[in-house]
Formats: C-alpha cells, structure tokens, sequence
C-alpha cells in the first residue's frame, strides 16, 4: 500500500481502492485538529491503479494520475500541482478527467462544464476578445480545452461550445489544442500540435482572441445590419497567431500572469533513430564491385550474433575496435557475441545488445538516463575488460573505446597516396577506400607508373584527413562541428563516397535544429546532387522543413519534394503502383502531421472547411492588413482577391485526390513580398498559396 499525504489530506491507495482521509496534520496517526481519528472515506475508481500512478496533494485538493487519466478529491485546483488555489468552497469528487493528455494545463482553472448530455472537468479561462469593428463591445467568452479543441462559449446569449478558428500567419488552419494561457492584457501563448494524433510536444505560438461576424448562409450580400447586443449568433471567435521562433518541439512552458515572462522546455534537435553506419556494412559495398575488385576485399572475419546471424567485417577494422578478438576466435575466423558475453561474466539481454550494436553497427555511444544506469555502468565495465578497450564516461552518455583522431592510429596496411590541393599527402589502405566509393577502384586502374597509387583530389587536406578518420572509425562524425559536416559534403558526394554521405547526413541531423537549418537549406540550393540524400534525411525529420518560420527559408524545391515524396510512400504502404489512384485509398494522414492542414471543424463532414470569405469581407481585411496596411490600395486589392478566389481547388491532376485537404496551401513556401516595405511593420498574411502546376 502506498501513502501519500499534505498538510491536510491522507492518501492510501490499494491495487483497487483509493481511501482519502481529510484535514490530517499526522498523517502516520491519521490523526485531525482535535487529535481524534478521522474515518477513511473509501472511492471506487473502477480501473485497477498501477506503479507509474502518482499522487501530488497541497492544503486544498489531491490529484491522482494514473496514465492518462486523473482523478480531483477535493476541491477543483489549478492543473500545476505545485500551486493549487482555492476555487469553490465546496468539497466534492469530480469524475475522471477524459484523457488528461488532451487538457493538460499550467495556469487555467480546472472547471465542471457541461457539454452536450455529459459533464467534463476541463481547464477554462474567461477573457474579452478585441473586435475589429465597433459593433460588439466588451463581449466576455469562456474558453476550454476540450479534448485538444480550444472551443469557448459566450458568458451569455449562446449555450453551446463551439471551435475557436486558428490562423497562423494569416492561414486558417487545423491544429490540436494542448494547453493555453491569456495574461492579463488579453495576449495568448498556445501549445498546439498539427498532428491529429497525441504527441509529446507541441509548437508555441503568440496571438490573441478576436471577435469576426460570419457571413449569413441565406445571403450572399456582405451588408451586415448592426446586431442586437445580445445576439451572438452570427459572432466567430478566431485566435490570430504568430510562431514563436525557437520554440517548435515544446513539451511544457510556463508563463507569469502579466505575459512579461515565458519559459519553456523543448527539444528541437532531431530524435535519434538507430541505425547501421553504412559505410561499416562491409558484406552490402563489397557486392556492389567488380568480380576482380571484390575476390581482393577480404571479409575474414565472421560476427555471430545472439541469434545465430553471421555478418562478415574486415578483421584489420575490428582489431582497432575488437584488441582480444584474436583470442575469441572460433574456426574460420567466427566471433560469437554469446562468447564475449560468458567471458564478461554477464549474460543479460541488455549485455548481447550492445555488444551487437558496438561490433555490427559501430555504435560506440551508450545513453545515460536510465533509473538502472549503475547497473548499465557495471555492464559495461564488465564488456570493456572482455573486449580489451577503455569506458570512457560524459555528462549524458558511455563512450566505448577511444575515438581515433589520428590518422597514425589507424593499425591498417597502407599503400596508397592521396593528395590535397595544396600538396598534403595522406598514406591509406587502398582496399577500404575501393569499398567505400567506385571512383577509388577506377582511378587506380589508370595508373600504370606509380608503385602505389597516387590520388590527387580537389579538397582541402582538412577534408581529406576527417574522410579517411570517418572510414576508420564512422561514430568519428559525431566529434565534428556542424560546420565541418557541412564542408565535407560536397566532397564526399563529388568522389561518390555515398556511404560517408549517408553518415555525415545521419550525425548532421543530430545536431541541427530550427535554429540553424538554414544552413542545410542553402546546401539544398547550391548542390542539386545532394537532393535525393537530403530530402530523405528531411522527410524523416520534417518538422525542421514544415514550421511556419523555418518553411518560409526553406526552398520551395524542397517542400515539394517532402510532400510529394510522402504521398509516394503512402501509396508504397498501401500497395497502390500508381499515384494517381491515391483517393481510392484509407489514408493514415501523415501529411497533416507534417503540415498544418485547413482548418476543419470537429466532427464536421470531411470535405467541410472555413474560409476567409465565409466571413464578414470588412473584419477579414481588418485582420488581415492590420491598421498600417488597411489604407494600401495595392495590399487590400490583394488580400480580396484571395478572399474570392477558390483557394482549395485541385491541382494538377484531379485524381489525386478526392478532397481540397491535401491542396499545398499550407506547404506556406510562397512569400507576397510586396507586403513587406521599408521601415513599416510587414502585413500578418505574407503565405497565400503555391501552386504545384506552376513549380
């Protein structure tokens, strides 16, 4: 049984129950103000609570979380456990909160609202909208996050909920409400997530709550008679938006009361995703030679793994990786991990595993983190004196053997010469340069003279000496600065060394995030052979390409490719060989993921999305140019035009889709350059529509 307790609240939680005791000071004794024993009030929670549950309590209220879930003893507090505040006088238990992941919050006041036939306890927050017109004055709403849709409700004159309209950057657009908060002044800081699915982050971004009159359906006129004051009917409330640079892959943030000051957690650097070095997957580049090139490579060493899979490496690449191996050795040159393992002394899964990743996969790096890290740290203690290397031990990770940094280190035979431009020369084994790039094999074949071959390339003898460290030892990337990794990409792609460049472009997306991916954006300009190489790296990662601020840098070459390359993949999963046949399919979607899609209402009909001409023409053009711009001729002709446009048509081909959903509207790559000018604050609309046909 688990206990936790406040200065005024007992918790005693069974696999089943959950017994609360009120207004303790003791709660060992489970003793009240009068030193007399308060009767434990039994609830039954209907769900079986496991070990990840946790209990957080203050003077007021305690809260239980069990997953995704949370269940309020007491009265209702604020949603940041540390600071809860008095909210109603009245005791009482709240039902579950429905999906606690979708209305999360950090500073609104958790509430009992009614929605439909059901009653939902959900963060809520009243504030007054700015109108752009002098019609509705001091109208006060009630906002609430309801199951990641921000909706609110008129304090009076409506009683239904309904979706707050988002723009960012002057698009309507789709986004799952995380969490908000409205300072004092009326400004809002919104965590949304353009995925339809639940993740762990969002973006951030800055706006505020105006007010817009709707079109009537039965009238095409934009004449609006002024309406009465308590009809709300034809009001839309619209949330207009900005990104906050910087924070895109935001999991939490708070903010003071008076908007003045914002913190927030994030992590926009690339997650990183495990995989093979390919310029260690020895077996793959030895096939890719010619028959007289590959009988040369001599692959004589055999690694089983636990289970029982052989992969055949260069024993001169693993001696520098592997000092006992030759003492491990089986007959015809087989190292069996389940060997290395025994002699450790330590046998454990978690043990076969890295001695996989370490010896198959050249992964030196182990993550810190884990609850179990002095258990890891034995482990790998115990592999280092089995593999004869040294642990070294970093703020955040395990390093395994030393990183060669010397190209002296490197224990190979060496009987090649390669050349820089201003005459450094770099001795090399010739049979690992010929694995990694046919340019190699085909220059030496031309020379005749030469004891050795001598290769003379177009780089610098900095390029040259991090190439042949990164053959050596390909985690070697890691070390390198973001702007080294940029310099060796154009040599490593014009001597077709493709599975370096695979490397280089794998750590390089480790370390690049919104913040400095224009630097990789321009490299997409300049090199048009690396293309393929980064697209791939991008749509993996597309959330550093698909932002609002970073898309407007990006190229639009680039943004079509992502997009287009993702339906291509789609169609690949679902079977279909033509693309054209994608509306016949049932999609996952994953392009909204990527990028914002049109603004849609919950549970409207699919092919149902708001439009600025769905509004009042005047408050659009208001909200849209801003009152520095509301005078341009040239700006208001503009914006207009847009409006009474189809801005959702196909494109194309028509079947392509079956919808205006995937309309690349939101691709946002296409600037109006003529709304930005000289010492004037620029328009908030500068994304109006890309046209594929015209690309």
């Amino acid at each position: 049984m688990d206990i936790a307790a406040g200065p005024h609240h007992s918790v005693f939680i069974s696999p089943e129950k959950i017994y609360l005791c009120g207004r303790n000071s003791n709660y060992c004794l489970g003793l009240g103000d009068d030193e007399g024993p308060h009767a434990l009030r039994e609830i039954d929670l209907g769900v079986t609570l496991t070990e990840k549950s946790t209990v957080c309590t203050n003077g007021h209220c305690t809260v239980i979380r069990e997953g995704i879930e949370v269940w309020i003893a007491g009265t209702v507090p604020n949603a940041t456990f540390q600071t809860f505040t008095l909210v109603s006088e009245r005791t009482a238990m709240f039902s579950p909160l429905s999906g606690n992941a979708l209305c999360r919050s950090n500073c609104n006041k958790l509430l009992k609202v009614r929605h439909g036939d059901d009653d939902f306890v959900v963060p809520v927050h009243k504030v007054t909208p700015d109108c752009p017109t002098q019609h509705y004055e001091d109208v006060e709403v009630t906002l609430a996050n309801y199951k990641g849709v921000l909706k609110y409700q008129f304090s009076s004159g409506r009683c239904t909920w309904q979706p707050v309209l988002l723009c960012v950057s002057g698009i309507l657009v789709s986004m799952r409400c995380e969490d908000f908060h409205v300072s004092e002044d009326g400004n809002v800081i919104l965590l949304a997530c353009l995925s339809p699915v639940v993740l762990d982050h969002g973006a951030l971004y800055s706006g505020r709550f105006v007010l817009v009159r709707r079109n009537p359906v039965h009238r095409k006129s934009n004449d609006f008679p002024n309406p009465e004051p308590c009809d709300y009917d034809s009001l839309g409330v619209i949330l207009m938006l900005e990104e906050i640079p910087g924070a895109v892959v935001v999991t939490s943030f708070a903010r003071s009361p008076d908007g003045q000051n914002l913190i927030f957690v994030t992590n926009s650097s690339t997650r990183f995703l495990l995989r093979a070095w390919k310029s260690a997957e020895y077996e793959q580049l030895s096939k890719k030679l010619s028959t007289i090139q590959e009988n040369k490579v001599k692959l004589d060493v055999c690694i089983v793994n636990k289970d029982h899979d052989k992969t055949y490496s260069i024993g001169t690449l693993l001696r520098s990786r592997y000092p006992k191996i030759d003492s491990q050795l089986r007959l015809h040159g087989a190292v069996w991990i389940s060997d290395i393992a025994q002699e450790a002394g330590i046998e454990s899964c978690l043990c076969l595993n890295i001695l996989s990743q370490y010896l198959l996969r050249h992964e030196d790096i182990v993550m810190k983190g884990s609850p179990y890290d002095k258990i890891l740290k034995s482990v790998l203690e115990g592999l280092n004196g089995a593999i004869g290397i040294h642990l070294r031990e970093h703020n955040k990770f395990y390093q395994l053997g030393d990183v060669i940094t010397c190209l002296d280190d490197v224990a190979v035979k060496k009987d090649c010469v390669l050349m820089s431009e201003d005459g450094a020369e770099f001795w090399f084994n010739r049979q690992w340069l010929e694995l990694q790039s046919p340019y190699f094999g085909v220059a030496a074949n031309y020379q005749t003279i030469e004891d050795v071959p001598r290769f003379r390339l177009y780089a610098s003898a900095d390029q040259i000496r991090r190439t042949l460290l990164a053959i050596a030892n390909p985690s070697y990337f890691r070390h390198l600065l973001l702007e080294e990794i940029l310099d060796l990409l154009s040599f490593l792609d014009y001597y077709l060394l493709h599975p370096l460049l695979h490397d280089a472009l794998y750590v390089l997306f480790e370390k690049i995030n919104e913040f400095n991916v224009t630097s990789v954006f321009e490299h997409y300009k300049l090199f048009p052979q690396l293309r393929s190489f980064l697209m791939e790296h991008f749509r993996q990662h597309s959330h550093l390409a698909a932002w609002w601020k970073t898309s407007a840098a990006a190229p639009l070459e680039l943004l079509r490719d992502i997009w287009y390359k993702d339906k291509e993949m789609e169609c690949v999963k679902a079977g279909i060989t033509q693309f054209g046949d994608l509306s016949c399919t049932d999609r996952v979607n994953r392009f909204t993921s990527i990028f914002a899609g049109p603004f849609r209402a919950p549970h409207s009909k699919p092919d149902t999305y708001d439009h600025w001409s769905d509004y009042h023409e005047e408050d659009v053009l208001q909200l849209l140019l801003g009152p520095k711009h509301r005078d341009s001729v040239e700006l208001k002709e503009a914006v207009l035009e847009y409006l009474h446009s189809d801005m959702f048509s196909p494109m194309v081909d028509s079947r392509m889709f079956d919808s205006r959903m995937y309309e690349p509207a939101e691709i946002h790559a296409e600037r109006m350059d003529l709304f930005e000018e000289a010492d004037r604050e620029p328009a908030l609309i500068r994304v109006i529509h890309v046209d594929l046909a015209k690309i």
